[in-house]
């Protein structure tokens, strides 16, 4: 029963942050033209939010390890949390651009890949899931989760790299520019997923 509360807390703590945060971004988005100190909110949120994102995974983890959980129960737990995080980029981008906040072509391609990452994070999760909770250890998919961890941290601290050598994360300070929400949300999502991976990849061993 506590665990149950437990989780359900937890949930609901990524759903509000989720929620909370879309409409923050939307409007300080919206604010940008002109006054470039609501870029700075939106950056401030979309890093807050990862921290949160992270942290509120890495404490399941821990915890879950602490209570004997399984192996497949834990791994299960990272891909959630890190197709949470992809679904949140997804709906933000799709938030701020869909609604005409500000226009930006290339922002549906973005929202499509982000989408089918966080599919695929949270199939997986659920798969694992389901093993778990029939008491098994299936190994192929539980090779297949730490395999997906190794490629998304990999990618992530590249792109995260990648922005900051290329200066994607100062395009918000030149107010032509329309893409620079995207470029904050991308890379705080990746910070945070990359977070989340590396902490699947420590708590979930590579065989009991």
């Amino acid at each position: 029963m506590e665990q149950s509360k437990g989780a359900s807390a937890i949930m609901v703590a990524w759903m509000l942050a989720i929620g909370l945060s879309i409409i923050g971004l939307v409007l300080s988005a919206a604010a940008r033209p002109g006054n470039v100190q609501m870029a700075h909110v939106h950056l401030l949120i979309t890093a807050g939010v990862s921290v949160v994102f992270a942290l509120l995974a890495v404490r399941k983890m821990i915890a879950m390890q602490q209570a004997a959980a399984s192996r497949t129960a834990i791994a299960a737990e990272g891909s959630r949390a890190s197709g949470l995080v992809w679904a949140w980029a997804a709906l933000a981008i799709a938030a701020t651009y869909a609604t005409g906040v500000l226009a930006w072509k290339e922002w549906f391609t973005h929202f499509l890949g982000l989408l089918g990452a966080g599919g695929l994070s949270l199939t997986l999760a659920n798969v694992l899931h389901n093993s778990a909770a029939k008491g098994g250890e299936d190994e192929t998919m539980l090779t297949l989760a730490r395999y997906l961890a190794i490629f998304q941290l990999v990618g992530m601290v590249i792109l995260i790299v990648g922005f900051l050598l290329d200066g994607q994360m100062k395009r918000f300070l030149v107010e032509r520019f329309t893409d620079w929400p995207a470029k904050h949300i991308m890379f705080f999502g990746a910070v945070g997923v990359a977070a989340i991976c590396g902490a699947a990849l420590k708590y979930v061993p590579k065989s009991a």
